[in-house]
């Protein structure tokens, strides 16, 4: 009896502890480093290259605030989850547990699995760009970070705080109003600019129920397994098309 109680408290523990600042900045830290580094390496004299179109529309918003390079970038990235981090140990102290890490990185290949046949139907509706394999692998792995940075972190906060102070909302209901708003938004910003993709209503819905399945696992589970699960299964959809 004690032994599965003390099994039950230890999930219950590795849920809670997971989806927080914490293990999500050290888990999404390779992404990003291996994310950027296939950058650098794609990109010609001039440092111009193939990027995911999340990563550059937040570089290019703080540019004018003088944040144009790549360490100054991680430098501000470093900055914001270690003040998220920081908030998180003061409430309670976040044990780092290794193994863990092993478990997160399962989680987010069952939910790219699962994920992966629907995003597979959708990728046969998109238009596809003329980008060699390096580049789509790329821009995949930039897809599962920046992604979730912009469209769950950063928009889901925005509307929940927009929401509480303008209308009172707060609890799941803010919630729902996030999810709602953020996955309309971002299945809109695949349609936007010369590499969108021509506007159809099957393809705006489709992507925009994906958005909404995606903020439900960053609310549920946090930035690290959402980003690296939708990182994965556009990678699935890369090899197996």
């Amino acid at each position: 009896m004690s032994s599965e109680k003390g099994l039950s408290a230890g999930i219950k523990s590795y849920f809670e502890a997971t989806r927080g600042a914490t293990y999500s900045f050290i888990f999404a830290l390779p992404l990003f480093i291996l994310y950027e580094f296939l950058s650098w390496m794609g990109s010609d004299a001039r440092g111009a290259g193939v990027r995911n179109g999340a990563d550059v529309l937040v570089k290019s918003l703080l540019a004018p605030l003088g944040i144009r390079s790549l360490p100054a970038f991680a430098a501000l990235l470093a900055i914001a989850f270690g003040i998220a981090i920081y908030r998180e140990n003061s409430r309670q102290k976040i044990k780092v547990v290794n193994s863990w890490f092993a478990w997160m990185l399962g989680e987010s290949v069952i939910y790219a699995f699962l994920l992966a046949p629907a995003v597979n139907f959708m990728m046969t509706k998109a238009r596809l760009l003329s980008l060699s394999f390096s580049q789509e692998f790329t821009v995949m792995l930039g897809a599962g970070l920046y992604e979730e940075l912009v469209f769950r972190v950063l928009l889901i906060a925005m509307v929940r705080w927009m929401v509480n102070t303008s209308f009172s909302i707060r609890g799941w209901e803010s919630s729902l109003y996030a999810v709602i708003v953020s996955s309309l938004i971002f299945s809109g910003f695949h349609h936007v600019g010369s590499f969108g993709e021509p506007f159809t209503w099957s393809a705006f819905i489709f992507r925009a129920l994906a958005g909404g399945v995606l903020a439900l696992m960053y609310i549920l589970r946090g930035f690290g397994i959402t980003a690296y699960s939708h990182a994965i299964y556009d990678l699935l959809v890369l090899f197996t098309r």
